[in-house]
């Protein structure tokens, strides 16, 4: 147990010190809050437009729609089972929140991190360049919910690791199936 203490003080002074810089740095914030806003609509414009390009593998378009969404319910699951806070419940953080809704959600897994990793996973069977796209784009929508105080560094890798999991499944399906 000691050493899960551990890691949680560590990822607390971590995400203390990517949200402090962002604070900082007024530029990086506002850019944060920026990516913050649009990836949802990006990464689902970015899959749906995927769907073109699976029409002819219309037999595959079952599991393309089904795998992001069960990483998805895997990671609200998660999120109920782990009950870990958000960063803002955790700090005392003053107004540097403001600038987007605070969810009453729990923090860990990020959903925005595992949909990110799925739906580039999938991207990446339909059209290897979208994927590839997507997947470089994973990590800055990552930091960027660090650097607005949504998530800590830990419930980022947690979903890229969920999203990676069920991405992998997906392609292991899709090559081999």
């Amino acid at each position: 147990m000691a050493e899960f203490r551990c890691i949680g003080a560590m990822d607390k002074r971590l995400f203390s010190y990517i949200w402090g810089m962002s604070q900082k740095y007024g530029r990086v914030y506002k850019a944060s809050v920026f990516i913050a806003k649009i990836s949802r609509p990006f990464y689902t414009a970015a899959y749906a437009g995927g769907v073109f390009f699976i029409l002819d593998k219309i037999a595959r378009l079952p599991a393309y729609i089904f795998v992001p969404a069960a990483c998805m319910a895997a990671s609200y699951m998660l999120r109920g089972a782990l009950k870990r806070p958000r960063p803002y419940n955790s700090f005392d953080s003053g107004s540097g929140f403001l600038n987007l809704p605070r969810p009453k959600s729990y923090s860990c897994p990020s959903n925005h991190s595992a949909s990110s990793a799925v739906i580039a996973a999938t991207c990446t069977w339909v059209y290897f360049p979208l994927g590839m796209v997507l997947f470089v784009l994973c990590l800055p929508t990552g930091l960027c919910r660090i650097c607005a105080g949504l998530h800590y560094p830990a419930d980022i890798a947690a979903g890229w690791a969920l999203g990676l999991i069920f991405g992998a499944a997906f392609l292991f399906f899709m090559i081999w199936g």
